[in-house]
C-alpha cells in the first residue's frame, strides 16, 4: 500500500509538473549516461501505469528553435548557463521520447537527450513531459525504440489488426500505406492525422525540397561512421515528404563490422527487418551472415536470403568494387530495384574525374596478389569517383539526392521522384565534397589517407 501510495503521489506530482515551464523539480532526478538524459521518475511512472496527458502537444518539429540542456558533467539543470540555444535536427517521425539537437554556438556539434530537457523558444514549454517514456514492448521482432502513441490517442483502445489480434495506435504507423478505418479515427486521432499527412506527402519524393533539410540538419549520428543516421532520418522517417516505403521496411547492408559503425543500426533499432553481410564475420542474432559479395554473387545471395525485389534500403561499403556490385544488382536480368541505395565513393578522386577500380574480371584486378605493403582500402584506387557513380546510376534509373561528404552517395530510384524535382545536373552543390591535399575538407581524422598505387588498376 505504501509503495502504491508513493507511486500515486509521484504520478500526481509529475502530471502537475507537465504544466510547468522549469525542466525538472525535486521529484525528477536527472541522470547522465553517454550524453543521454534520463528521468528516474519516468521509469517509476511506467510501472505505476501513468499516462501522458491527452492534450499535450506532440513534441517539437524539425528545424524548431529551442533552448536545450547542455548535458556536460559540470552542469546542473537548475543552472541557467547550462541551457543553450539549439535547433531540433530530427523531430517527429522516429516515435520515441528523445530528440537530437544541433547547437547554435558554432563550437559544439550535436546531442541526443530526453525531450523534456528541450524547451520551445517561443514559450519555454518542454517539447515533451518528463514522464514521456520509450516503450519497446510494442515492437515486432528484435528490440527497437518505438513508444506507444499516447499523446492524443486513447490508450488500450480495442483495435484489431488484419489477423484479428488486439493492437495499439502505434501499430497503425507500421501499415502507413493504408488509410485509417472509422474505428481507428475514433480512438487514434493523432496517429490518423499523421498517417493522412504521410500518405499525402509520400506520393513521390522531392530532392529539391529535401536538399535544404540535408544542408541544415544532416549533422548528427547515433551509430553511423559519419552523419548517415541523420540523412536516413530525413530521407525515410519524416512524417511527410519522405521517401515512399514498402509495407514492411527492409534493409540490406554489405561490409558490416559492428553496430557502432553501422549504416543500418539506426533503422534496426526502430524495428526494421533486414540483413547484413560480411566476408569475415557471422552473427545471425545481429542479422549478420558471412558471405563474399561481388558482382557475380550478389543476385544469387539476394535470392538465397529472400530479399524483397523492391527492398527499401541497400548500403554498399566493401572498399573495392562497390559500383560494379550496385550495377549487377539493378541491371537486368536482375529483378532487384532497391528504393534507396547508399554507395561509398573514393574521396581521393578529383571532383571532375570519372574513374573507378577496374573490376571487369568480376573482382579487384589484383585478385589475391595485392602488390603493396598497405591494404587496398588505404590506396588511391579503391571504389569509384563521385562523378562515375552518379553518371552510372542515372543510366540505370537512379538519381542522386545527397552526398555525405567524403563518404557516401545516396541514390533514389527515378520512378519515386516527383517530376521536375531532380537535383540540377553538374553536382555543383558538392564540388568541395572530395579530399584535397593540404586542405581540411572532410572534417574527420583521416582527411587524405590514400597512398598512391598508379593508373594500371583504374
Amino acid at each position: 500500500k505504501q509503495g502504491r501510495s508513493l507511486l500515486s503521489l509521484a504520478s500526481s506530482a509529475l502530471l502537475l509538473r507537465a504544466w510547468m515551464v522549469a525542466p525538472i523539480d525535486f521529484l525528477c532526478f536527472p541522470c547522465v549516461s553517454h550524453g543521454i538524459i534520463f528521468c528516474i521518475c519516468a521509469a517509476l511512472l511506467t510501472f505505476a501505469g501513468g499516462l501522458l496527458d491527452p492534450d499535450w502537444p506532440s513534441g517539437c518539429g524539425l528545424g524548431e528553435a529551442v533552448l536545450a540542456y547542455f548535458a556536460d558533467p559540470s552542469c546542473q539543470p537548475l543552472a541557467p548557463i547550462c541551457w543553450k540555444n539549439a535547433t531540433v535536427a530530427d523531430g517527429p517521425g522516429r516515435g520515441d521520447s528523445f530528440l537530437t539537437v544541433v547547437w547554435q554556438d558554432g563550437v559544439n556539434a550535436f546531442q541526443r537527450l530526453h525531450a523534456s530537457y528541450v524547451l520551445k523558444a517561443s514559450d519555454k514549454s518542454p517539447c515533451l513531459p518528463p514522464h514521456a517514456v520509450t516503450d519497446a514492448s510494442k515492437c515486432t521482432g528484435t528490440s527497437c525504440n518505438h513508444f506507444e502513441d499516447a499523446l492524443q490517442d486513447a490508450v488500450g483502445a480495442d483495435l484489431r489488426d488484419s489477423s484479428g489480434n488486439k493492437c495499439h495506435c502505434i501499430v497503425l504507423l507500421t501499415h502507413n500505406h493504408q488509410r485509417c478505418s472509422p474505428l481507428a479515427r475514433k480512438h487514434c486521432p493523432q496517429t490518423c492525422r499523421q498517417i493522412d499527412g504521410f500518405l499525402k506527402g509520400r506520393e513521390c519524393f522531392s530532392p529539391k525540397q529535401t536538399l535544404p533539410l540535408f544542408q541544415r540538419y544532416a549533422r548528427w549520428r547515433w551509430y553511423s561512421q559519419a552523419m548517415q543516421d541523420s540523412v536516413l532520418h530525413i530521407l525515410l522517417l519524416r512524417p511527410d515528404k519522405a521517401l515512399p516505403l514498402s509495407q514492411e521496411p527492409f534493409f540490406v547492408e554489405f561490409g558490416y563490422s559492428w553496430h557502432r559503425l553501422s549504416n543500418t543500426e539506426y533503422l534496426k533499432q526502430l524495428g526494421w527487418r533486414g540483413l547484413r553481410f560480411d566476408d569475415k564475420n557471422h552473427q545471425p542474432s545481429s542479422y549478420l551472415h558471412k558471405e563474399e559479395i561481388n558482382a557475380s554473387s550478389i543476385v544469387k545471395i539476394f535470392r538465397a536470403y529472400d530479399v524483397p525485389q523492391d527492398v527499401d534500403f541497400v548500403s554498399i561499403d566493401i572498399d573495392s568494387c562497390d559500383l560494379w556490385v550496385f550495377l549487377a544488382l539493378v541491371t537486368p536480368p536482375s529483378p532487384y530495384r532497391p528504393r534507396l541505395v547508399q554507395l561509398e565513393y573514393n574521396r581521393h578522386f578529383g571532383f571532375h574525374e570519372e574513374v573507378l577500380l577496374d573490376c571487369t574480371s568480376g573482382g579487384p584486378p589484383w585478385a589475391d596478389e595485392w602488390p603493396m605493403e598497405f591494404p587496398p582500402e588505404r590506396s588511391d584506387v579503391y571504389g569509384a569517383s563521385l562523378q562515375a557513380i552518379v553518371n552510372a546510376a542515372r543510366a540505370e534509373g537512379y538519381e542522386l539526392v545527397w552526398v555525405e561528404k567524403c563518404f557516401d552517395v545516396f541514390l533514389v530510384r527515378s520512378d519515386l521522384i516527383c517530376a521536375g524535382h531532380e537535383l540540377p545536373r553538374g553536382l555543383f552543390h558538392f564540388q568541395d565534397f572530395v579530399a584535397q591535399r593540404g586542405e581540411h575538407r572532410c572534417g574527420d581524422d583521416d582527411e587524405w589517407f590514400a597512398q598512391e598505387v598508379g593508373n594500371e588498376f583504374r
